[in-house]
């Protein structure tokens, strides 16, 4: 598994934009993300793995805070939500 240097998350969507990013987180500000370690990274298909990465550290580490996002926009502008 490749390893990564601890980033920012904007930097993390900037680097894989719309991805599926598994990070361990290493910095927050409140209840805001900061910066961490990505632990896997990859598309829709991809999830299943991700999560298991997720379980996987959380039982080595469990102490270990983790954050699974999508970098992409979470409603395209061509789609109206009617709630």
């Amino acid at each position: 598994m490749e390893q990564y240097p601890e980033m920012t998350i904007e930097d993390i969507k900037h680097r894989w934009p719309d991805e599926w990013v598994l990070v361990e987180i290493t910095r927050r500000d409140d209840h805001q993300m900061m910066a961490g370690w990505v632990i896997g990274h990859g598309s829709d298909q991809d999830v299943d793995r991700l999560v298991g990465q997720e379980l996987a550290l959380h039982q080595e580490h469990p102490g270990a805070e983790t954050y699974l996002f999508w970098t992409g926009e979470l409603i395209p502008e061509d789609m109206v939500v009617m709630l």
